[in-house]
């Protein structure tokens, strides 16, 4: 499973926290069964344990850094873009580019602050990039 940067870890916590989604106790006990010390990895813990609902971090993400949600199947990956992004900075960033329309590269990415990566995605590809 990907890894989440502790920025966006902690905003998921915080606002699963604030609509009665999560307690801090869990939150608490999490932190003191693994032995890291970065949110993110806590939460990945917490997925893997079904403590959170991986759904439920999605759908939080997409809301609120406002990146379209989707659910990618093999088939649903353009042939044409697989060169378009080298291998280990798909591997590196979780970020996997799927559909080419026009001059706009369709980018899937885990993690949102990957998207702060889009200049560097623009000059590997030469598309404008879209998340």
């Amino acid at each position: 499973m990907a890894s989440y940067a502790k920025d966006v870890a902690e905003r998921i916590f915080r606002i699963l926290e604030s609509a009665g989604r999560l307690d801090q106790s869990v939150l608490d006990k999490t932190r003191s069964s693994i032995s890291s010390d970065q949110p993110g990895d806590w939460l990945i813990h917490m997925i893997e344990q079904n403590v959170i609902e991986e759904e439920l971090v999605q759908t939080v993400l997409s809301r609120a850094y406002a990146i379209r949600r989707a659910k990618l199947a093999i088939g649903d990956v353009d042939i044409r873009c697989v060169g378009l992004v080298p291998p280990d900075f798909i591997d590196k960033n979780a970020a996997l580019a799927f559909a080419a329309e026009d001059r706009f590269l369709k980018v899937a990415i885990v993690d949102p602050s990957t998207a702060s990566l889009s200049g560097e995605l623009r000059s590997l590809s030469r598309y404008n990039i879209e998340f």
